[in-house]
């Protein structure tokens, strides 16, 4: 059933090696956050397209930015990861950068480009009282 799910969500899947794709950026991933098997699990159902991305040029990036930029302990990154796994499949570029940017430049709490992701451009820059145009580059 639940590889049923991922299929559905991820039909390339079907495509990908287990052994030279999809085994060697689980335990990557797993290996960076200290994931138990069951939150890699949970991880990968959640977000099937973690599976697709690039560990070293996609996923390592954004671990590194969320952590450094906003000082998150190795525990704290790996429990808002499993907590909303779907962070992984933002962009660094288009998404956590200029949202930290608008915060810093707004005067808020860095941590709101996590806890407002979800929310559309207009909306996050309205949210923190900054204009519309604020995560424009």
């Amino acid at each position: 059933e639940q590889l049923r799910k991922v299929v559905v969500k991820l039909p390339s899947v079907l495509a990908y090696s287990y052994e030279s794709n999809i085994g060697p950026s689980l335990a990557a991933l797993q290996e960076r956050l200290s994931l138990s098997s069951e939150q890699l699990r949970k991880v990968v159902l959640a977000l099937p397209q973690v599976i697709s991305l690039s560990f070293e040029s996609n996923i390592t990036p954004k671990l590194n930015f969320l952590q450094e930029e906003l000082d998150l302990s190795d525990d704290d990154l790996r429990d808002r990861v499993v907590a909303f796994p779907t962070l992984l499949g933002y962009s660094l570029e288009k998404r956590f950068r200029p949202r930290l940017k608008a915060c810093r430049m707004a005067g808020v709490d860095d941590m709101l480009v996590l806890s407002r992701i979800t929310v559309p451009d207009i909306g996050f820059c309205k949210s923190i009282s900054a204009p519309h145009y604020c995560v424009m580059e």
